[in-house]
């Protein structure tokens, strides 16, 4: 679930204009799925997160080469950045609430009004 939070400025004094800002924050729990595309064809891989371990180091149509090789380092940044956000999206209990904001510009389509 995207979050928007406003954050407005009163005006001190008659004709001062007002300052709106609007960002989009997800939290780890907000994450369902985790997904590959290929640049090429656009081939589109997925697995829910609660069962995703190993990234795929290839197009499924195998065209344009080999995406990351098993063991080097984007693949265990990926494997570990899994990981960590199954951990964090059971977290329950803490002191804080972790987010992550999305750049502007990202529309959220269960928005009704387009942003």
């Amino acid at each position: 679930m995207r979050k928007k939070r406003q954050r407005n400025r009163e005006p001190k004094e008659k004709g001062d204009a007002v300052t709106v800002e609007t960002k989009t924050t997800i939290e780890p729990s907000d994450v369902s799925t985790v997904e590959f595309e290929c640049i090429h064809c656009h081939s589109i891989t997925s697995w829910p997160l609660a069962i995703a371990k190993n990234p795929p180091t290839s197009c499924p149509c195998e065209q344009k080469g080999q995406w990351m090789t098993v063991g080097g380092d984007t693949y265990r940044n990926i494997v570990s950045l899994i990981a960590l956000l199954q951990q964090f999206s059971k977290t329950q209990n803490e002191p804080f609430i972790l987010r992550f904001g999305v750049k502007n510009g990202v529309s959220d389509p269960a928005s009704s009004d387009g942003d």
